[in-house]
């Protein structure tokens, strides 16, 4: 296409997505009522709605509930082929009860990944830092694989709620002891390894305070649920896949507090009550940083 297309195509998507995001919320809300009426939250929806500094309720209105096609940066793409590469690897060993060769568990991501039809370059870049990170992962941690570990369990149908808000998401390993009926929760990670929940630059602090509220939303996700009413979600950790630089590997346990917890109980109410009644806020007085989401979330939450 020329730039004059490519320019014509672009005004006519902003004045769409601007007409769709400053509609009027009661006529927004008729246009939403099919979308909303068996809407299920998850913890990447919430975390997307807080999220200012990439859209934040905007963002999740044309993502999310309008479901606007976007395209997978590559270290999403590979992200997401690697969580693909590790599904059936541990899947390969509930079923055979044997671990799948490591070179077959790269060449699964690598296939995954030609999937993502990225550009050349692009795909050569994380083709090497996936297989290598791989590599690395599986040699040291594939013995914590076991057959008995359920694989990216889907609550979609499990009927979870937390005070009449609807939840939903997949869980990436789940251990649970069914004599003691408690759960250990594993969410598998790619990208630069955080070694605490402290968070050097202000991106990392925003990285990991989605990190901290999407390990809380799985605790009420999964203690809520049908299948697993009455256990309790004793263990929440982060593992993380790829290697900091002198190739150590990092499992950042969750460490949140009971005030933690209750705070973010009243914050998901608050998001889920400006999803139902079609509010998406205007976020532009925050400022786009990680002080500025706080400040957002003790708005919805007062």
């Amino acid at each position: 296409a020329s730039n004059a297309d490519e320019a014509r195509l672009e005004s006519a998507e902003y004045t769409w997505q601007s007409h769709v995001s400053t509609t009027k919320s009661h006529s927004l809300g008729e246009l939403l009522t099919p979308q909303l009426k068996n809407y299920r939250i998850s913890a990447t929806h919430l975390n997307n709605f807080i999220d200012i500094t990439s859209g934040g309720p905007q963002n999740f209105l044309l993502s999310n509930l309008l479901h606007f096609p976007q395209s997978l940066s590559p270290s999403a793409a590979m992200g997401s082929s690697v969580h693909k590469a590790l599904q059936k690897a541990h899947q390969h060993l509930r079923v055979t009860d044997e671990k799948r060769p490591i070179e077959d568990v790269v060449g699964d991501f690598d296939n995954h990944l030609k999937l993502a039809r990225l550009p050349s370059h692009d795909y050569v870049q994380q083709s090497q830092k996936g297989s290598d990170a791989l590599r690395i992962f599986l040699e040291n941690s594939y013995e914590r694989f076991s057959p008995e570990q359920d694989v990216e369990f889907d609550f979609s149908s499990q009927g979870s709620t937390y005070d009449n808000v609807r939840l939903t998401g997949i869980i990436d390993v789940m251990n649970v002891d069914i004599k003691n009926k408690t759960i250990k929760v594993t969410d598998y990670k790619t990208g630069k390894p955080a070694t605490s929940w402290k968070g050097a630059s202000d991106f990392e602090k925003i990285k990991l305070h989605k990190y901290k509220q999407q390990l809380m939303f799985y605790k009420l996700l999964i203690e809520s649920s049908r299948d697993f009413d009455g256990y309790k979600v004793e263990d929440l950790q982060l593992e993380f896949v790829e290697p900091t630089p002198t190739d150590k590997l990092v499992i950042l346990k969750a460490d949140f507090t009971n005030e933690d917890l209750s705070n973010f109980k009243k914050l998901l109410l608050a998001v889920w009550h400006n999803i139902a009644n079609a509010k998406f806020i205007d976020t532009d007085k925050y400022e786009k940083n990680h002080k500025g989401i706080l400040n957002f979330e003790k708005d919805l939450i007062t």
